[in-house]
């Protein structure tokens, strides 16, 4: 299972977020095959505005999606994405077609996303049982049931609270593995002329 990392941010709550009163805001990040099954089953009391980013997000078939308003990305920087999430209410994964991520082989980029930016995660259960993430909402990628999503209904005080434990037991993961011995890159893999650009160390 890959661990991605969590960047804390300045401040935390409701003063770190920019919310929208009128629409339920859904991010979505990825550049893979998208389970529009999952997008369609997203259902709240308030409009739900989806926002897809990814390099390839101009693929994302609107036509596809039965209600929710879509906003397509594919030409954010770092910084104009994170400024788009701090807008969001929720990020959605595990909504594309495949496995890896359910089965921990992987870890989706929303998942560091999202806590980076104190943004609550719609995550399905098998998943989180890999991660036992506790200020989520779950659901089941197998149902066709829906998915509930209402405003407020993860507290960012506590998700921050659970964001810092989090970050805290990042010294002893790299204390149990400082040993691991640094993999070296053949150089036969590069092209003549990159190979000035890697330090000896990393060549064989």
């Amino acid at each position: 299972m890959k661990v991605g990392l969590i960047i804390p941010s300045t401040s935390n709550g409701r003063d770190w977020k920019t919310f929208d009163e009128t629409y339920i805001n859904i991010a979505f990040v990825g550049v893979c095959s998208y389970n529009y099954d999952i997008f369609n089953r997203l259902s709240s009391d308030n409009t739900i505005k989806l926002h897809v980013i990814g390099r390839n997000a101009s693929e994302f078939i609107i036509s596809n999606i039965k209600i929710h308003n879509v906003n397509i990305y594919s030409n954010l920087d770092a910084i104009e994405m994170i400024e788009l999430l701090k807008t969001c209410d929720y990020m959605l994964t595990d909504a594309v077609i495949g496995n890896d991520h359910r089965i921990g082989k992987s870890m989706s980029g929303n998942i560091p996303l999202a806590y980076s930016t104190l943004t609550p995660l719609i995550i399905d259960k098998y998943n989180n049982s890999l991660y036992k993430f506790k200020n989520v909402v779950e659901f089941d990628y197998d149902s066709t049931d829906k998915i509930i999503i209402n405003k407020s209904s993860i507290s960012l005080k506590l998700l921050d609270i659970e964001r810092q434990k989090l970050i805290s037991m990042l010294p002893e993961l790299l204390k149990k593995n400082k040993n691991i011995r640094t993999c070296k890159i053949p150089k036969k893999i590069f092209q003549t002329w990159e190979h000035n650009n890697i330090e000896p160390e990393f060549q064989q």
